[in-house]
């Protein structure tokens, strides 16, 4: 087993490596991220009533819902690429990502509802399975693992590192969206929130998700980069 860096060591290089590959990241999840926010401003300043509001927002939803695992597997495949210093492009991504679309869909699914029942149980419950299923997206993609089986892996895996899994998504969920939360209140308060920094802010705070994947993603390359380095080989 390899040994387990720092809290700080993670998210520091969790932060270079965002720093360093915005540009990419964006340019992997802007075709889906980009369209999906549009449609979520156009439907909060359309002006619809009440009842068609809601199910163009449960469409909307419904959409995005289903793509997110396209663009999150494209961008695990991407971020692994960087990491082993494999070159591959934007469509190499997309096509791994629809060969694990299946999958990755149900451990989503799966691990939502495990942590949505956690929080409901005085939510410590639901922050500690986050943490402990936080890796099992990467066992479905890099050894096309089973949803089942992907998440009973990372719940083994995690079991000595949860803290510092838990402290490290936390913070970053923290840092990553109090300040959103702070400029849509300053833009609102002034009478200036319009749809272009809907927009604007909807896009950044979906590019600074990918944060906390990177951060799962290095806690799970400690024991895996081996794996990794053989998957892009092929």
């Amino acid at each position: 087993m390899a040994t387990m860096k720092t809290f700080a060591q993670l998210v520091t290089e969790t932060w270079h490596f965002f720093l360093n590959h915005w540009a990419g990241i964006f340019k992997i999840i802007g075709p889906f991220i980009v369209p999906l926010n549009v449609a979520y401003v156009a439907l909060e300043f359309s002006g619809f009533d009440g009842t068609s509001a809601s199910e163009m927002l449960w469409l909307t939803m419904g959409f995005g819902i289903a793509i997110y695992p396209i663009y999150q597997a494209a961008f695990i495949a991407y971020m692994a690429a960087s990491v082993a210093n494999n070159s591959i492009d934007s469509q190499q991504c997309y096509r791994i990502a629809l060969q694990v679309w299946p999958r990755l869909m149900l451990v989503y699914i799966l691990t939502a509802v495990a942590i949505g029942m956690g929080l409901a149980l005085f939510i410590v419950p639901g922050f500690i399975i986050m943490a402990r299923v936080a890796l099992a997206d990467f066992y479905c993609i890099f050894e096309q693992a089973q949803p089942l089986d992907a998440i009973r892996k990372s719940w083994e895996k995690t079991r000595a590192w949860q803290w510092e899994i838990l402290k490290g998504l936390l913070l970053i969920i923290a840092l990553t969206s109090i300040p959103i939360w702070v400029l849509e209140a300053a833009f609102a308060a002034v009478n200036i929130w319009n749809p272009l920094f809907a927009l604007l802010l909807g896009v950044l705070a979906s590019v600074l998700g990918t944060l906390t994947t990177i951060f799962a993603f290095r806690v799970y390359t400690l024991e895996n980069e081996k794996l990794i380095s053989k998957h892009h080989d092929n």
